[in-house]
């Protein structure tokens, strides 16, 4: 799967799931074992948390303006208890509309809160 472009309505099937547009449709999806991030990079971000790889294998995620570290999303980032997935794409105008699955990464530290910038490291 690592390295693989896939659209995002093929993406659920990975995971056992049925394609929800309610559901996956969001960039954050939570399933019981597992958080799936849709993350595309051509968003208004802050240049403290430029969304995307990094060059030394970390990755890092911008939340929604909503999400604060005590907040459910939050919490399930945070505390490591589910296995994060991420998806990613620089533009949406890029492989047409594919995302690139990068595989598993875990929780490495984060700033801020509405929104939260989360660096992750591969697992």
């Amino acid at each position: 799967m690592e390295g693989t472009l896939v659209k995002r309505k093929d993406v659920p099937a990975m995971f056992g799931e049925q394609f929800n547009p309610g559901n996956w449709m969001t960039g954050h999806i939570s399933l019981q074992g597992d958080v799936v991030l849709f993350v595309t990079g051509d968003g208004d971000y802050s240049s403290e948390c430029r969304q995307g790889p990094k060059r030394n294998g970390t990755f890092v995620w911008s939340s929604q303006s909503s999400t604060a570290p005590d907040s459910k999303k939050g919490r399930e980032i945070l505390d490591g208890e589910k296995t994060v997935h991420i998806f990613w794409r620089e533009t949406k105008r890029k492989h047409n509309c594919q995302f690139q699955a990068l595989g598993t990464y875990v929780y490495k530290s984060h700033k801020g809160s509405k929104p939260m910038c989360v660096t992750f490291m591969p697992q």
